[in-house]
């Protein structure tokens, strides 16, 4: 059985990751407006209660807030 080294998994994890944090911190907003658009069509089929949706609405907006106001950043 091949163990990896800890410098490999380095290697890797910096090859396969750096770029995507990149690329997830400049998505992050757009992420949160499909999710928003999500809960819309969850509860629009019943699958939430009047509360879940509100709840995970909030949430969301909240963490829109974030994005824009620069508080809520991808990180390693």
């Amino acid at each position: 059985m091949w163990i990896p080294s800890a410098s490999l998994d380095r290697q890797l994890l910096d090859y396969t990751a750096i770029e995507d944090r990149l690329w997830d911190a400049r998505l992050l907003a757009w992420d949160i407006f499909g999710s928003l658009g999500h809960v819309e069509s969850l509860r629009a089929s019943k699958l939430l209660s009047p509360a879940e949706y509100r709840r995970i609405r909030t949430g969301l907006r909240a963490a829109l807030a974030e994005v824009e106001n620069g508080s809520l950043r991808v990180g390693p």
